[in-house]
């Protein structure tokens, strides 16, 4: 017979972090009757609020091309609005939407271990767009690091945007000899040497062996190149932890393909660094390229 008493005594308590979440629609063309969720916003019991995208940055670019950036700063509008109203009232209620085209979606109740697992569930059950990826195969396997869509292309402007003459340095071909393949090295001077890439949940697998031959790149130009750098470098790009677009089952096999190439770079003494900006990268390029200038 079973032990009732026993079985509620070992049963996995239930969520104890409860919030109040909503999405808010936007209509870009107005009249269209189109409308899809951008944003998700939430505000919890213990007064803590968080309003994010719920469309990725590259997803936008595929869709709107050179008009993304006007996209994402009306997105960037509405949720700066949205987070001062929450963190003054913690209610969605009065909230007016600086653009006419975007309204608040119906507001729900949930329970979860914290914030971020709140705004995953509301991703799931509004925000359909929030799981695509939308780069192409062209850009996927493009190694020339010059498409618009790409991570590179991002950090690489920012860094010359910061210093200048530093434009000199980047995608360049190293060869080891002349019948083998060129190796492809984002960042190459005098003093160091940096590859970069992106790993993200979707697609993993393709991604982890494209990171992989982007460090025996580094170490193509290591074991044969004629100068003495000090810096060898992987900067690889993740999404954040508490990226609600992804699910937790996704962020655990990311960890383990990091995990991965941080064991292959030390292996062959390439740091492999996991980034979540194109400002972390950039200050990361810069400072290691100082450092031994």
């Amino acid at each position: 017979m079973l032990n009732y008493k026993e079985l509620f005594t070992i049963a996995q308590r239930a969520p104890n972090f409860t919030a109040n979440w909503a999405p808010v629609y936007l209509e870009p063309m107005m009249g269209s009757g189109e409308k899809f969720t951008v944003i998700i916003a939430a505000y919890a019991e213990d007064g803590s609020v968080r309003v994010c995208n719920a469309i990725r940055p590259h997803v936008v670019k595929a869709m709107y091309g050179n008009k993304s950036n006007n996209f994402n700063s009306i997105i960037e509008l509405i949720i700066q609005s949205l987070e001062s109203h929450l963190k003054k009232y913690n209610n969605f209620s009065g909230w007016v939407s600086p653009v006419v085209a975007a309204r608040l979606g119906e507001v729900s109740h949930a329970q979860s271990s914290d914030m971020t697992g709140v705004l995953r569930q509301a991703v799931q059950l509004t925000a359909s767009l929030s799981s695509l990826d939308f780069f192409s195969s062209e850009d996927e396997n493009d190694e020339r690091y010059s498409s618009e869509n790409t991570w590179a292309s991002q950090f690489k402007a920012k860094v010359i945007s910061d210093k200048p003459s530093f434009e000199q340095y980047f995608n360049k071909e190293f060869k080891v000899d002349g019948q083998a393949r060129a190796a492809k090295i984002f960042y190459l001077s005098t003093n160091i040497a940096i590859n970069t890439d992106r790993l993200i949940p979707t697609n993993l697998a393709n991604h982890l062996d494209r990171n992989k031959a982007r460090i025996l790149d580094l170490l193509s130009v290591k074991d044969h190149d004629i100068f003495t750098r000090n810096t060898f470098e992987f900067l690889v790009y993740r999404p954040q932890d508490d990226d609600p677009t992804y699910g937790k089952p996704q962020f655990v096999k990311l960890n383990e393909a990091l995990h991965t190439l941080q064991e292959i770079g030390d292996k062959h003494s390439i740091r492999v660094v996991p980034v979540t900006t194109v400002q972390q990268a950039a200050a990361r390029l810069i400072k290691a390229e100082q450092q031994v200038a």
